[in-house]
Parts: structure tokens; C-alpha cells; sequence
């Protein structure tokens, strides 16, 4: 089995002859794997790490190394997200296989959909 999972997110505008124009990252796994029928694998993690840092406060007072902390704030934001991949594939010899995977997928997802609302 060969699976191909990629996340992508809008980066940064880039400027160009004065124009601003979007970019995008992408993240992407590959793999070829071997698996029995019904056993679940891990396929590894998609791993972003966001740092943000923000400073406000008088305009002027704020560039000035000792005015910044007694007139301004600043906040710093670290944020971690992690995409597990996890699969369970099913063979589907007969079209009675067809249904009973069809029926299961169904009920997970109408679990899921009820834990959201």
C-alpha cells in the first residue's frame, strides 16, 4: 500500500516589484507499506511549531530599552500542532464487505459529528 497525506497552510505574503502576493507551506508524508487486514498503524506525525512575539504600548516609549517594560507589554504565543496519522485498512473481497465497512464508517462518523455538537 502506498499512502500520501499532505497538510498545506498559508504562509507570509511575499512582496514582489512592490506587490504583495500569498505563499504557502506544505508538509507532506510518504510511505510503502505492508499491512494485515484490520491491524492499525501509526504513520508517523505532521509536526508545526508556531512563535509568535507582540509588543504594544506608546508608540515612541516602546523602542527604548528601559521605557519598553514600564510603558508597554509583551506577550509572547507558542503554538504546537501535532497530525497523527492512524490506519485501519479492510479488505473487501464480496459486496457483503462493501456494506459492512460502508455501515461502520457511517457510525463513526455520525459518533463524531454528535461529540461536536
Amino acid at each position: 500500500m502506498e499512502i500520501d497525506q499532505e497538510v498545506s497552510d498559508k504562509g507570509p505574503d511575499m512582496e514582489v516589484a512592490g506587490k504583495k502576493y500569498p505563499s504557502f507551506t506544505k508538509r507532506i508524508i510518504e510511505t510503502t507499506l505492508t499491512v494485515r487486514h484490520g491491524q492499525s498503524i501509526v504513520i508517523g506525525g505532521l509536526i508545526k511549531d508556531r512563535k509568535s512575539k507582540d509588543i504594544t504600548g506608546l508608540p515612541c516609549l516602546i523602542n527604548m530599552p528601559v521605557f519598553r517594560y514600564i510603558f508597554g507589554k509583551e506577550s509572547k504565543e507558542v503554538e504546537k500542532i501535532e497530525l497523527i496519522i492512524l490506519i485501519t485498512p479492510h479488505v473487501i473481497v464480496s459486496l457483503g464487505d462493501v456494506d459492512a465497512v460502508t455501515e461502520e464508517f457511517k457510525n463513526k462518523v455520525e459518533s463524531v459529528v454528535k461529540m461536536f455538537e
